[in-house]
């Protein structure tokens, strides 16, 4: 077998394979932002008595209705930085580590 035959992968299809898994990544953690700051009011909101809104009895909609009302939009999004930052370099060397080990 000549060594051009070799089933290797190179260095620029590593860096695409990362980049693309990075985007969807991140991509993916945007997408579910709202979802994962409803979790995170949820789990925290029995620490503080007085919250801005009450997120413990409500359904999901109804919660989700309850972030919009008190801090917009914007609200859906606190803290999807840091959370894309971690997610997009954890799922790009993930994928990348496990085709380059493949």
């Amino acid at each position: 077998m000549k060594h051009s035959e070799t089933n290797t992968i190179g260095t620029k299809e590593i860096i695409y394979r990362f980049l693309g898994a990075a985007l969807a990544g991140g991509i993916s953690e945007t997408l579910l932002s709202p979802l994962e700051r409803l979790k995170i009011i949820h789990q925290t909101a029995s620490m503080f008595e007085k919250n801005s809104f009450t997120v413990l009895d409500k359904s999901v909609p109804s919660a989700l209705n309850l972030i919009y009302k008190y801090e917009g939009i914007r609200g859906y999004f606190k803290g999807n930085f840091t959370n894309v930052i971690r997610i997009t370099l954890f799922v790009a060397l993930r994928l990348c580590s496990f085709d380059y080990i493949k």
